[in-house]
């Protein structure tokens, strides 16, 4: 009887209450399971509140109709000055800048969603931008009016000075490099003139944050490549306006031009100062200042011209 309960105890028989160790596993594991379901049952007889994603049912045709009859109808609403305050631009320069921005992008055009309703217009998506840009403040404030929510919004905003800048963003002049260490009269003289001209840069600076509310908030909510987009939108949407509003800002003659034509090219004697007017002198222009040959020959040139007009002594 010894050895056969020593040999039982070692190969897996009958214990002393009567059970092998496979049955006691089976019976521990039966008792988790029941125990697991027991749980699970008693998690399914409480409920639990379902959090789905609330739908505002905006009518963009309604909104757009709105939008017409206020701004852009031939007997609007509201009439040019009003138009001027609130887009901070003129009527025709907006709806050029909407038909640029519809041509090239498919974003900016009427589409329909997954339920076959029509989306917003590009009039509605340019304005919910420009509105941003002009006021500032929070991204939906403007949904009661246009229909377009706080995602669609910001869409538009990034969409939008995106393509202002990649259709518009050729046209403008650049700076021309200061000189860090200048070596003679002329280049010395050239360099404090130039210096002086940094507060000019700190008073447009703060012509945009008056034009545009925008450039006065924060930025940190922004992704950095946003921040330039928005940035460059502003300066070029800047100059569109100035350009479009008042000829004579953007466009003067020379009085006192001694004849001498430059030796950089991008200019000739006798030329109008200010920006190229001209499709073709405008893109010259600007690849020929980004030519470092021709950068460096420009700023010769304005070293002399700035000598001279000083007297030359």
């Amino acid at each position: 009887m010894a050895s056969s309960r020593a040999g039982g105890s070692g190969g897996g028989a009958s214990d002393s209450d009567g059970f092998s160790d496979d049955e006691l596993d089976l019976a521990v594991q039966a008792a988790i399971d029941r125990r697991i379901r027991q749980r699970q049952q008693a998690a399914a007889a409480v409920p639990r509140p379902i959090h789905r994603r609330r739908h505002v049912p905006r009518d963009h045709i309604a909104a757009h109709q709105r939008l017409y009859e206020d701004y852009f109808a031939p007997e609007p609403r509201f009439g040019d000055a009003l138009f001027r305050r609130r887009f901070r631009m003129h009527r025709p320069l907006f709806m050029h800048i909407v038909g640029a921005l519809e041509r090239r992008y498919e974003f900016f055009r009427i589409r329909e969603d997954a339920a076959g309703k029509p989306g917003h217009t590009p009039i509605q998506k340019c304005t919910a931008a420009i509105r941003q840009l002009a006021y500032g403040g929070p991204t939906d404030m403007f949904d009661e009016y246009l229909h377009i929510g706080e995602s669609s919004a910001i869409q538009c905003l990034l969409e939008f000075c995106a393509g202002v800048r990649a259709i518009f963003g050729d046209r403008w002049p650049v700076f021309v490099k200061s000189i860090k260490h200048p070596v003679g009269p002329k280049k010395s003289y050239f360099a404090t003139r130039q210096e002086a001209t940094r507060k000019d840069v700190e008073r447009a600076f703060g012509t945009l944050q008056n034009r545009w509310a925008m450039v006065r908030g924060p930025a940190r909510q922004w992704y950095i490549p946003n921040i330039g987009d928005i940035m460059y939108a502003c300066i070029i949407l800047h100059n569109m306006i100035v350009e479009s509003e008042g000829d004579e800002l953007t466009q003067w003659n020379s009085e006192d031009d001694t004849g001498a034509g430059p030796s950089h090219g991008v200019a000739t004697a006798n030329v109008n100062m200010g920006v190229p007017r001209g499709e073709v002198e405008r893109l010259r222009a600007f690849t020929d200042m980004r030519q470092r040959n021709a950068h460096i020959r420009l700023q010769e040139d304005i070293i002399e011209e700035v000598w001279t007009r000083r007297g030359g002594h």
